[in-house]
């Protein structure tokens, strides 16, 4: 089979969108299923009902089938499906929405000294909104496939990287001459004459402003290398790219890059340059260690000075 059109994927990532059944997800609260068990367990039966007409959807679009001709794809959607504990597979629906709702019960008794946190998380893998979820991976998956197909994201990720540190410093020095005109009462008189006219007032400098530039401050020392992902480009800078896309995605759902799986992946008809597994895997070790010192980064994160 041929790569599916640029119109074709774009109407699957749709349908993958729209599979979420968000009209029905605001209605699943933890008031309701701690207050209404039957309301609750009818309101899940109908998103199961409603998730196996838009699973119908996505497996029948020609991505879809073009995607699972693929022994990787396959293999990966089996290494999915095999951590869903909704229920047994043997269940119906009406069972497995008891099941549910039990399991969203406890998650609501339970959450009141958690922070809320623990049910909004067990409904966007009800809802498949997850980050571990099947439709979330596979979104990520074909919008990577999007990217190296039919974009030039690579370079203009480069031409972005090299001008990154003279658009923090312009924006820098913005922000301050615009604290400058703040100190003097004539402009900023005139500032609010000249838009009595235009619509609701704005301030020339709202309380928003310090913390801004303290923001682009820090910007200025802020590691690039988990920004702009691609450096240089090259023959396999469009390999390279997609390898760092679908490590982000595999670390999201499962805690690890999976390079074997990707190196299979990357045997889809269309790739230009094929990636060995060591070269995979030396890429995706350097993707961990860069969100390693974002993530130190964002730890030591305090006010900033500004001057």
């Amino acid at each position: 089979m041929t790569v599916p059109t640029k119109e074709q994927f774009d109407i699957f990532l749709r349908t993958i969108e729209d599979s979420a059944a968000r009209n029905l997800q605001d209605s699943l609260t933890k008031q309701l299923v701690l207050s209404n068990r039957d309301a609750a367990i009818q309101l899940i039966g109908d998103l199961i009902s409603e998730r196996h007409r838009k699973t119908d959807l996505i497996q029948e679009d020609t991505v879809y089938q073009w995607l699972s001709s693929h022994s990787a794809f396959a293999r990966m959607i089996r290494a999915l499906r095999s951590r869903d504990r909704s229920g047994d597979l043997h269940d119906t629906d009406s069972q497995r929405a008891t099941k549910i709702f039990d399991w969203m019960k406890k998650t609501a008794e339970s959450d009141s000294t958690r922070g809320g946190e623990r049910f909004r998380k067990r409904k966007e893998i009800l809802f498949g909104t997850h980050r571990r979820s099947e439709t979330v991976w596979i979104h990520r998956f074909v919008s990577a496939l999007i990217e190296y197909h039919f974009t030039d994201s690579t370079r203009q990720i480069v031409e972005n990287r090299r001008k990154f540190r003279s658009r923090v410093a312009a924006a820098i020095a913005g922000m301050r001459a615009l604290r400058e005109l703040g100190s003097d009462q004539a402009i900023v008189n005139r500032f609010h004459a000249l838009q009595a006219y235009s619509g609701p007032a704005i301030p020339l400098i709202d309380s928003t402003s310090r913390k801004r530039l303290g923001i682009l401050l820090r910007m200025q020392t802020t590691h690039i290398d988990s920004m702009y992902p691609i450096a240089r480009l090259d023959d396999t800078a469009r390999e390279r790219l997609f390898v760092l896309r679908i490590a982000r995605a595999n670390q999201l759902c499962f805690g690890k890059s999976k390079s074997a799986l990707i190196a299979d992946l990357m045997g889809f008809e269309g790739f230009d340059h094929q990636l060995d597994e060591r070269t995979i895997e030396r890429h995706c070790a350097t993707a961990v260690q860069v969100r390693r010192q974002l993530f130190g980064e964002l730890q030591e994160t305090s006010d900033v000075t500004v001057v």
